[in-house]
């Protein structure tokens, strides 16, 4: 690992980084456009995408918006979040 690498605080999807605060930007202007399009406290958001960093922005977006709950396909894992 490289010096550079070793300071790098944020994600990484094959070539692609993203900052944290890149990813909370962006998460940001996705939440902003959920809201236009009329979703909001109570609605279900469902997000089907590869794990990618575009993923992740989505997911945090939706979560600004309304509670998540995830389950993984092929395991028996659940994640719960809220946000009351």
């Amino acid at each position: 690992m490289t010096e550079t690498s070793q300071l790098f605080l944020g994600i990484v999807s094959g070539l692609r980084k993203r900052t944290h605060a890149e990813v909370a930007d962006r998460a940001a202007r996705i939440a902003g456009g959920l809201q236009k399009l009329g979703v909001k406290q109570g609605d279900s958001v469902c997000i089907l995408m590869r794990n990618d960093i575009a993923f992740i922005e989505a997911a945090y977006a939706a979560m600004r918006l309304v509670p998540m709950r995830c389950r993984s396909t092929g395991t028996s894992s659940r994640m719960r979040s809220t946000t009351s």
